[in-house]
C-alpha cells in the first residue's frame, strides 16, 4: 500500500509540474474571485484593469486580465463591489458580491462598446452550485450564527448541521464530567477532527479532541464571522487529521463603529423535569447567566480596524445521577471494618432490582461552573499590497462535577481549564495574480484534575495524607473517586507560509507548516489505592480480590515526577486547480507530513518495545520514526450544461492522523518512575495490616516499536443541481477506509490452545507468554474502520425573509476499535482477542444508520397598511434546528475474565458472553428500565471467548427540536434592543443514552450482564441511567445593539 501511495504521489507531482509552472489559489482566511473578461461577441479582452472594493472597510484591491482574458484575485471574506474598465468599452460594475471563507466565486464580465461615460451596473447573484472543486464542505454564515438556537451559545455544534456528522452521545452531557461533547465526521473517530481558528490549530492535543472549556462549551460566538466544515476530500492545503476540518474565521472591525451587550438567562422555574428526577419533588435547581459585549470599528479609517468581544458564564446546575446500591436488608451482614465504608452508600430511594438485594439510588447535587472568554483582533492595511492581522483569544474556566467517577454522592472533583490562542499574520500581494501569506501562532492549554479531601477522614491508602481512592464492587455502584490526578500544560509554536499564483488556466498554491509542541504534565495512577471485590457478599465480609496502589517513585502528592514531552511536526503541500475548460475543473494535490518521535526532557522514557522482551527499555526512542507520510489528492467538478446550474463532483485522497499525547504519556507509569504494588486478598481497609510485603507490580506499558501512522482513504461522487430559484439539491456517495488505527490490547496474554473445531481455549493455570511481567497494556497500529454513506442535502438560500436546509445521511460504519486510550461507556477499550483484531469487527460505537437534521430561519413579513398585524406580529424572527437519528450500538460484556486469557486489568475487561440458543423473544425490549432482555445471553463456558459480537445491540434513537423567537425594537437609529426566547428540547422528549452498568465499570466501557461466575445476570443489566439531552429548558435574553 505504501508503494502504491508513493507511485500515485509521483504521478500527481508529474502532472502538477507539467501542467503549470507557477502557483496560485484562494487566500487561507478569505476566498477567490475569478473569471473571464469578454466583449459582447465573446472575444477575450486582455489587460483589463479590475478593482475590487471592500464595502465595509473601504479597502481597494486591484488586478488585470491576462492574455486569455482570465483574471483572479484573492481577498478576505466580506462584501464587495467589483468594477472593470477597458479603453473603448463602457465600465461594468458588479455589486452585492458576498465572498465566504474558502469560497471560489466565478464571475465573468462582459464589456460593451461605448463612446460615452455610462456605467453598466449588474448585481451579482451568489452561485448555488459548486463548479470548482471535488471537496465536500459546509458553511454557516454570520446570519445563521446569530439567529440559530445554539444551546450554551457553543458554535462548535454547528458542525452537526451537515451530512455525515454525528454527535458523540457516549460523552455528551455525561453526569461524570461533561467535557468533550464531541462529534464524529464520516465514520472517523472524534480525535480525527482538526480545529483551525484563523488558520491556526487549536485542538486539545492531549486528547486529540476539539477544544472547549471545562463545561464542554466553546464560547465566543460574537467573535466568529463564519464557520466552515471540510467533510471529505479537502485540498492538499489541509491535512494532519482524517476526520474533517473545522475552520473558524474571527470577526474584524470596519469603518463603522458598532457594538452590542447581551444577557442570556436560564432558571429551573422555566424548565421541565428530567426523566430521572424523583417524582413528587421539586425540579432540581438550575441557574445560568451568560453575558457579554462586543465592540468593533476603525482606529484609522480605511486602514486600521479593531474588534473586541467578551463572554462570561456563571452556572449552578443540579445534576441527577442514577446508581445501584445495597438494600437496607442486606447491610446487617457487614463486618464492623466494612460498616463505615458501606455507610458511604445512601439507602436506595427507587425500585428494587430482580436480585432482591440491590435497588436504585437517584441522587442530585449541584455542579457549579464558570467560563470567561475574551478576544481582541486588530487588522491593519499597510499599503495597497500588504496587510497584517493580530488576534488573541482566551477562555478560562472551571467546573466541579459532583459525580465524576460514580453516581454515589460525596466524591466531586475540581476541573480548572484554560485555553489561550494568539496569532500574527501578514498577507502580501506580490503581483496582480500572486499572494503570499505567513502567520505565526502561539497557543497554550492548561488543564487539571483536583481531588477533594477524604470523606469523614476515611482512607484506603496505607500512606498518610492520601485521598480516598476507589472501591470497586461488582454488581453495585463504585464508591470513591478516580484513581489518577493530573496537571498539564501544552505550548504550541506554529509558523505557516502559503504562496499562491494564477497563470492561465492554473490556480496553484503551495506552502508549509512547522509546529513545535511542548507538553508538560504531572500524571499518576492508583496513587490513592483501589480495592476490588467480586460481588456484594465479598464486600460485606471484607473479602477482597486485590488492592492496587502507589507506594514509591512519586512525589509527596503520589504523582509521578513531572514529564516534559517534546516533538516537532512539519508538512508541505502543492495544489493545482486546473480549469481544463469552462465546464471542467480538475484538482491535483500532494501533501507530505512528518512528525518527530516524542522525547522526554529528563530522558524518562520507558517502553516494552516488544511484549516478549525480557525487560523494559529505558531511554532512547519511544518508537521508530515515521517518515513516509505522502498524501495525494485528486478531485474534479464538471458542469455538463451552460449556466453552471448543475455539476458532477468527486475525488479521492489520503489523509493522515496524528498520535495524541495520552497514548504515550502512560508509558512513564512504570518503575522506577511510579512504584505500583498489587496485594492479592489484601486485608480491608488497611492492605498492609498483615505485615506481609506487597508484591511489586510487574505491569508494563508496551507501544509497538514499529508503529505505523493511522491514515484514511477518502472518496466521493456527488451530483449537485439548482432545482429552482434559490434552491439547490445535492446527493452522492461518500466513503472512506482507515488503516493502522491505534488499538489497545492486553499484550501479555495467556497463549491459547486451539481445539479441533478451531475454538481457542485457555486451560486453567495457563501462564502468561512473558513470565517476566504481569499484565501489559499494549498499543498497536493494526486497527481498521470502514464507512459508506448516501448523503443528501436540500438548501434554500436566504431570500424574501426565509431560508432552509435539510441534510439526510444513510450510513454504515464498521470498525475493529474506536478509542485507543479512553473508553466509551458503550464498549471496552481493549479488544477481546489480543491476537485477532478482526474478531472485534462490528458496528462502530458511533454508527448511526439514519440521521436527518434540518434548520430554518423565517421573518414574519410586514404587510403594507396592516397596522395591527405589523405592530403585533410583523418583524418577529423565528429559527429552529430539528434533529432525528437512529440509536448507537453498545457491547454487552462479562464482568470478569471468563475466558481466562489473563486480561487481568479489571478496568478494561473485554470478554463477551454467548447468545442464548434457547431464547426466542426480542433482545431489545425498548424500556429504559430494561432496554434489553438479559435472558438473550448466557455465560459462555469457562476458558473460551463468547460468540456475541462487539456492539451487537442498538440503543435508543434521538429526536430533538430547538426553537428560537426574537424581535428587534429600534428606539433611535442606530440604537436597537433585541428580545429573544430560546426553547431547547421544545417537546421535552427524553433522549436516552445507551444502557450502561451502574458500577464504575460503566466509565471504563461496556454493559455488564454477568458480574460473576454464577451465571446470574446483574440486577441492573439493561437499565438506562441517564439522558443525553436535558429536559426542556427556556432561555430569555436581551441584547442592546448600536
Amino acid at each position: 500500500m505504501k508503494t502504491a501511495k508513493l507511485k500515485l504521489c509521483l504521478v500527481v507531482l508529474g502532472l502538477w509540474m507539467g501542467l503549470g509552472d507557477q502557483p496560485g489559489s484562494a487566500q487561507s482566511l478569505g476566498g477567490t474571485i475569478r473569471g473571464r473578461v469578454r466583449d459582447a461577441s465573446g472575444g477575450v479582452i486582455s489587460g483589463t484593469p479590475i478593482t475590487v472594493r471592500d464595502m465595509d472597510k473601504g479597502i481597494v484591491y486591484e488586478t488585470r486580465s491576462d492574455t486569455m482574458g482570465l483574471y483572479q484575485i484573492s481577498v478576505p471574506m466580506g462584501t464587495y463591489q467589483m468594477e472593470a474598465a477597458a479603453r473603448g468599452f463602457a465600465p461594468v460594475k458588479q455589486t452585492g458580491i458576498f465572498l465566504s471563507l474558502g469560497q471560489t466565486l466565478a464571475i465573468d464580465l462582459t464589456l460593451e462598446v461605448s463612446s460615452g461615460q455610462e456605467v453598466i451596473e449588474v448585481r451579482a447573484e451568489p452561485p448555488l452550485v459548486d463548479t470548482t472543486s471535488g471537496t465536500i464542505s459546509g458553511l454557516i454564515d454570520r446570519e445563521r450564527l446569530a439567529e440559530l438556537p445554539l444551546n450554551g451559545r457553543d458554535f462548535g455544534q454547528l458542525a452537526l448541521l451537515h451530512p455525515g456528522v454525528v454527535l458523540n452521545n457516549n460523552g455528551a452531557n455525561h453526569p461524570f464530567g461533561g467535557k468533550w461533547a464531541n462529534f464524529m465526521i464520516n465514520g472517523q473517530v472524534d480525535q480525527a477532527t482538526l480545529f483551525l481558528m484563523d488558520g491556526s490549530e487549536i485542538n486539545d492535543v492531549f486528547t486529540g479532541r476539539t477544544p472547549s472549556g471545562s463545561s464542554g462549551l466553546l464560547l465566543g460566538l460574537d467573535g466568529v464571522q463564519e464557520f466552515q466544515v471540510l467533510l471529505n476530500n479537502y485540498q492538499a492545503e489541509f491535512g494532519r487529521n482524517s476526520g474533517g476540518v473545522i475552520r473558524v474565521a474571527t470577526r474584524s472591525g470596519s469603518n463603522r463603529l458598532h457594538g452590542s451587550a447581551f444577557e442570556f438567562l436560564r432558571n429551573s422555574v422555566l424548565d421541565a423535569k428530567n426523566f430521572f428526577d424523583l417524582p413528587g419533588r421539586p425540579i432540581p435547581p438550575f441557574r445560568r447567566n451568560q453575558f457579554g459585549a462586543a465592540l468593533g470599528g476603525p482606529i484609522r479609517k480605511d486602514r486600521t480596524f479593531f474588534f473586541l468581544t467578551y463572554e462570561g458564564l456563571r452556572e449552578r446546575k443540579a445534576i441527577t445521577a442514577v446508581g445501584t446500591v445495597p438494600t437496607a436488608a442486606v447491610r446487617s451482614a457487614a463486618v464492623p471494618a466494612v460498616v463505615p465504608f458501606l455507610n458511604l452508600y445512601p439507602l436506595p430511594n427507587g425500585p428494587g432490582n430482580p436480585d432482591g438485594r440491590t435497588a436504585t439510588l437517584t441522587s442530585a447535587a449541584t455542579q457549579p461552573a464558570r467560563e470567561d472568554f475574551g478576544q481582541a483582533r486588530v487588522d491593519h492595511r499597510w499599503s495597497s499590497r500588504t496587510s497584517v492581522v493580530g488576534r488573541f483569544s482566551v477562555q478560562d474556566s472551571s467546573i466541579r462535577p459532583p459525580f465524576p467517577s460514580t453516581p454515589v454522592p460525596g466524591f466531586p472533583q475540581n476541573l480548572p481549564h484554560r485555553n489561550s490562542y494568539s496569532l500574527l499574520g501578514l498577507t502580501s500581494a506580490l503581483g496582480v495574480s500572486s499572494v503570499n501569506e505567513i502567520h505565526f501562532a502561539f497557543n497554550r492549554t492548561f488543564e487539571a484534575i483536583q481531588l477533594p479531601p477524604p470523606p469523614n477522614g476515611l482512607t484506603i491508602s496505607p500512606l498518610p495524607g492520601r485521598d480516598f481512592g476507589l472501591i470497586v464492587v461488582s454488581g453495585i455502584s463504585n464508591v470513591g473517586t478516580q484513581t489518577f490526578v493530573r496537571r498539564a500544560a501544552l505550548n504550541l509554536f506554529e509558523i505557516a507560509d502559503h504562496f499562491s499564483y494564477r497563470r492561465g488556466k492554473h490556480s496553484q498554491k503551495y506552502g508549509f507548516t512547522a509546529q513545535r509542541y511542548r507538553a508538560n504534565e504531572l500524571r499518576g495512577t492508583f496513587f490513592n489505592g483501589q480495592f476490588s471485590f467480586t460481588g456484594l457478599d465479598p464486600f460485606l465480609t471484607g473479602t477482597t480480590t486485590t488492592f492496587i496502589g502507589v507506594l514509591g517513585g512519586t512525589n509527596a502528592s503520589g504523582v509521578a515526577s513531572p514529564a516534559g514531552w517534546r516533538w516537532t511536526t512539519f508538512s508541505g503541500f502543492a495544489q493545482d486547480d486546473i480549469e481544463v475548460r469552462p465546464t471542467l475543473t480538475v484538482n491535483l494535490g500532494i501533501r507530505y507530513e512528518f512528525s518527530s518521535t516524542p522525547t522526554e526532557v529528563n530522558g524518562q522514557i520507558a517502553n516494552l518495545r516488544s511484549p516478549l522482551d525480557p525487560q523494559i527499555t529505558y531511554g532512547g526512542q519511544l518508537f521508530n520514526t515515521i517518515a513516509r507520510s505522502f498524501a495525494p489528492r485528486l478531485g474534479f467538478a464538471w458542469s455538463p450544461w451552460p449556466g453552471r446550474q448543475a455539476s458532477l463532483r468527486g475525488g479521492y485522497g489520503v489523509f493522515f492522523n496524528p498520535l495524541v499525547v495520552n497514548m504515550y504519556a502512560n508509558s512513564r507509569l512504570v518503575p522506577p518512575y511510579v512504584e505500583t504494588v498489587s496485594i492479592p486478598l489484601a486485608p480491608f481497609p488497611n492492605p498492609l495490616a498483615t505485615g506481609l510485603a506487597p508484591v511489586r507490580s510487574t505491569t508494563g506499558q508496551s507501544i509497538d516499536y514499529n508503529l505505523s501512522q493511522p491514515y484514511a482513504q477518502h472518496w466521493n461522487l456527488q451530483w449537485q443541481q439548482q432545482v429552482s430559484s434559490g434552491w439547490v439539491a445535492t446527493a452522492g456517495y461518500v466513503g472512506n477506509r482507515t488503516v493502522h488505527l491505534i488499538r489497545s490490547l492486553e499484550s501479555n496474554f495467556a497463549p491459547a490452545t486451539v481445539l479441533p473445531d478451531g475454538t481457542k481455549s485457555f486451560p486453567l493455570g495457563t501462564p502468561r507468554r512473558n513470565p517476566n511481567f504481569g499484565a501489559i497494556r499494549g498499543r498497536s497500529s493494526d486497527g481498521n474502520s470502514w464507512y459508506n454513506a448516501l448523503q443528501m442535502t436540500l438548501e434554500r438560500r436566504y431570500a424574501r425573509g426565509w431560508s432552509f436546509q435539510a441534510s439526510y445521511t444513510w450510513a454504515k460504519s464498521l470498525s475493529t476499535t474506536d478509542s485507543s486510550f479512553s473508553s466509551l461507556p458503550s464498549e471496552p477499550t481493549n479488544t477481546q482477542d489480543p491476537e485477532d483484531p478482526l474478531l472485534d469487527k462490528g458496528f462502530s460505537a458511533f454508527d448511526t444508520r439514519h440521521r436527518l437534521v434540518a434548520h430554518a430561519l423565517w421573518q414574519v413579513p410586514r404587510i403594507s397598511g396592516a397596522t395591527a398585524w405589523n405592530g403585533l406580529l410583523g418583524g418577529w424572527r423565528m429559527s429552529a434546528i430539528a434533529s432525528f437519528s437512529s440509536g448507537y450500538p453498545f457491547t454487552v460484556i462479562d464482568g470478569f475474565n471468563r475466558s481466562r486469557n489473563l486480561q487481568s486489568d479489571a478496568t478494561i475487561i473485554a470478554d463477551r458472553p454467548n447468545w442464548n440458543p434457547a431464547f426466542r423473544g426480542k433482545a431489545i425490549l425498548g424500556d429504559p428500565a430494561r432496554w434489553f432482555d438479559p435472558s438473550a445471553f448466557v455465560l459462555q463456558p469457562a476458558g473460551v471467548y463468547g460468540n456475541v459480537p462487539r456492539n451487537a445491540l442498538i440503543g435508543p434513537g434521538f429526536s430533538n427540536l430547538d426553537f428560537s423567537l426574537n424581535r428587534k425594537f429600534v428606539f433611535r437609529e442606530p440604537h436597537e434592543l433585541e428580545f429573544r426566547a430560546d426553547f431547547f428540547n421544545l417537546f421535552n422528549r427524553p433522549n436516552f443514552a445507551t444502557p450502561s452498568s451502574s458500577t464504575g465499570a460503566q466509565i471504563i466501557g461496556g454493559v455488564i450482564v454477568f458480574p460473576d461466575a454464577s451465571g446470574a445476570p446483574a440486577g441492573n443489566a439493561g437499565q438506562i441511567f441517564r439522558t443525553v439531552t436535558d429536559s426542556r429548558q427556556i432561555q430569555f435574553s436581551l441584547r442592546y445593539r448600536f
